[in-house]
């Protein structure tokens, strides 16, 4: 048992311990006197995050004029960092860490709802039918939707007076593909117009325009497709897009469906795979646990820790091929507008006595009488034998001083290059093809008309006048 004398002794030598230690260091050097209080009394120092936070909503408005203008997280980085650092004595503050983390920080535990910061555009959007494009950025999401005026063209459509973007009668179904470049292989294909479908294409993870975007066109759209590459970025991509994320909550439930790539399919297609880093065991486990949340298989999961397949691995052909069987599974259709919107769309005052609406089928007849019958984009999705059968109707149902107009693709010669050549390839199996203007000149003569001048209205496209014989 200590006796108290020696355990009082003790606990003072404790106590006294430093500052015994800096009277010694004093008797050896006389200027460590006066470091005896920096050295005994903590010291406080300010962290980026505290100063961030403190100045945030200051910098805000000093960046927005007030919050009468928006702003990008740049702008709102340099009112707030000089003051940041000079709270902090940093030397500096990385643009990343103050826009993606310190500045998303502070907006989720403050009141932040009417702040109109403009987030930078990460992909595209890509209307059917109107070639309507809008990149993926806060402002230009904003525009799209209608809540914020666009500084842009004006998109007016030449004849119908129904909205002219936006999913009512345009597309039934968006393809979401989880990175850029394909849309000119699609463009080929024409498949957005074959079946009513709108494009959205990102740089890798979704950002938070795109989620609002597929947020308010949700309740519109009958799926949104997915397409990622078949490794661990492409199961997250799509087993988070369509979840509420630091930035951005759902009001909507966006209807997700993966179609792939997936395992199965690229051993189907004799898709090269490529390795990948190895992870360490801990952090593999923590990675094969997301996998199997997003829906990987075992033998996804086993696949996936060395190796990864990307959608880029497919040809042309394999790729358009692949969107168009996930299509024709899940039974995407064309849009159709009722009757009554597309006799609304007429009943303009400089229409109205002009325009008449008929249903109808042209395999059958079409209607008598009329100056001119124009098919555009028609013609070149039958065989010859329908075709004829479509030309036929038109030619008895002519004056003798009627027109027909086609608004074709005319294809060049043999041996001459052409966008239409590569078209043409996307027909075989379906009926329909693309003809030289020679082809077009014998198919309408069969049906009774004749070829009187071809007019280019651009691109590899023109008009191709045909009057009774």
């Amino acid at each position: 048992m200590t006796a108290p004398v020696d355990a009082i002794k003790s606990t003072v030598q404790s106590v006294t311990k430093d500052w015994a230690k800096q009277r010694k260091a004093e008797e050896r050097d006389r200027n460590a006197a006066f470091n005896r209080r920096t050295r005994l009394i903590p010291s406080y120092r300010v962290t980026l995050r505290e100063a961030a936070f403190e100045v945030m909503e200051e910098a805000y408005l000093a960046a927005s004029d007030a919050g009468s203008l928006p702003v990008k997280p740049r702008q709102i980085m340099y009112a707030a960092r000089p003051k940041i650092l000079t709270m902090t004595g940093d030397d500096e503050l990385s643009d990343s860490y103050f826009s993606q983390t310190l500045l998303i920080d502070y907006m989720e535990e403050h009141d932040c709802s009417d702040w109109d910061i403009i987030w930078d555009a990460r992909g595209h959007f890509i209307e059917p039918h109107t070639g309507i494009e809008t990149a993926l950025g806060t402002l230009e999401v904003r525009q799209y939707l209608g809540e914020r005026p666009s500084f842009g063209p004006v998109h007016v459509a030449p004849i119908l007076s129904f909205p002219t973007n936006g999913p009512k009668n345009r597309f039934g179904n968006i393809l979401f593909i989880e990175k850029e470049g394909f849309h000119p292989i699609l463009r080929a294909a024409q498949l957005q117009e074959r079946f009513d479908v709108a494009l959205m294409s990102t740089k890798g993870m979704s950002v938070t325009a795109a989620r609002k975007l597929l947020d308010e066109l949700s309740p519109h759209v009958e799926n949104i497709f997915v397409l990622h590459d078949f490794d661990r970025s492409g199961f997250s991509i799509c087993g988070t897009l369509g979840t509420d994320s630091r930035r951005y909550k759902y009001v909507n439930n966006p209807p997700i469906v993966d179609i792939g790539l997936r395992l199965a399919e690229a051993i189907d297609m004799n898709l090269e795979s490529e390795p990948v880093p190895r992870l360490s065991e801990n952090e593999w486990r923590q990675r094969a646990e997301t996998l199997r949340g997003h829906g990987a298989t075992p033998q996804e999961v086993e696949f996936l820790r060395d190796r990864r397949v990307e959608l880029n691995a497919m040809t042309s052909r394999q790729f358009v091929d692949f969107i168009e069987a996930r299509f024709a599974e899940h039974g995407v259709k064309k849009v159709i507008p009722d009757y009554d919107v597309i006799a609304e769309a007429l009943n303009a005052p400089d229409l109205a006595e002009r325009c008449e609406i008929v249903g109808g089928d042209f395999f059958a007849s079409v209607p008598s009488g009329g100056d001119a019958y124009i098919l555009s984009r028609v013609i070149h999705d039958w065989d010859d034998t329908a075709a004829l059968k479509i030309l036929s109707n038109c030619r008895r149902a002519m004056r003798s001083d009627g027109r027909l107009l086609l608004i074709e693709g005319v294809a060049k010669p043999p041996n001459e290059p052409d966008p239409n050549k590569f078209l043409d390839v996307w027909f075989i199996g379906g009926g329909g093809c693309e003809r030289t203007e020679a082809e077009y000149k014998t198919l309408l003569g069969r049906a009774g008309v004749r070829l009187t001048r071809v007019v280019p209205i651009g691109g590899s496209s023109a008009v191709l006048e045909g009057r009774p014989e």
